[in-house]
């Protein structure tokens, strides 16, 4: 199975954070280990893009912006367009 990780970045009190997901369903722990100070992990059933969206808004936070591992499919782009939510790397 092939898994996208994507990055979000959402602003909180001019705070920058970066929402971490995978198309794989959840994050796995060697993932999870590598996290940094100002990030964090989401998991979800759909598309990565998709999965820190909808994580960073149930934490309250506002995205700004999605980065994936590989170039963003054309469901996912169309999605962050509806969403106002800048693509940070190429699209297929």
């Amino acid at each position: 199975m092939r898994s996208c990780a994507s990055r979000l970045r959402t602003r909180r009190r001019a705070q920058d954070l970066r929402v971490i997901s995978s198309s794989s369903g959840k994050l796995e722990g060697p993932v999870l280990d590598l996290l940094q100070d100002g990030e964090f992990g989401v998991s979800g059933g759909k598309h990565a893009e998709k999965n820190v969206v909808e994580g960073a808004r149930s934490f309250g936070l506002t995205p700004t912006g999605v980065a994936a591992s590989r170039p963003i499919c054309a469901d996912c782009a169309g999605y962050l367009g509806e969403q106002e939510i800048p693509a940070l790397t190429p699209l297929k």
